[in-house]
């Protein structure tokens, strides 16, 4: 998130808010990851490690135990208690416990037509944009008009 959104989400202009869209195999594992990451105050950091090399990182692996280890580098690299996270990844229960959750946001996505990442919705609209500063602008607009 770009300083500026996260200063207005701070100030509590504005409500930022994450869902997750798994479109592709490894994303369930990944959004796994990211919880238990955020279990350590490493959400927004995993998130980031994660999305920054998608097509060399999670998506380029070919098996489950490949793509564990990766995520498992990645907690590592970030600075994780390694061996928690890795429990936690392999937990069957924290899969269950975040399937309700991104089912519905997949399917709240749908109905917006949304099909891809990112995407920002901003009052139940998603917006086009090709930076940042789109969505900064896009806010700011926004909050012009209330």
């Amino acid at each position: 998130m770009s300083p500026q959104l996260a200063d207005l989400a701070a100030s509590g202009e504005i409500r930022f808010e994450v869902h997750y869209l798994p479109i592709f195999q490894a994303t369930g594992r990944a959004i796994v990851a990211v919880e238990c990451a955020g279990e350590q105050g490493y959400w927004w950091a995993m998130h980031g490690h994660i999305l920054r090399n998608q097509a060399q990182g999670i998506r380029a692996q070919k098996t489950v135990d490949d793509l564990d280890a990766l995520l498992n580098r990645y907690a590592a690299d970030l600075g994780l208690d390694t061996a928690a996270f890795a429990q936690c990844l392999a937990s069957d229960e924290k899969a269950d416990e975040l399937l309700p959750r991104v089912i519905e946001q997949y399917e709240a996505a749908q109905e917006l037509g949304i099909n891809g990442t990112p995407t920002f919705v901003l009052n139940g609209k998603p917006l086009s944009i090709k930076a940042w500063d789109d969505v900064l602008e896009a806010v700011r607009e926004e909050l012009k008009r209330k």
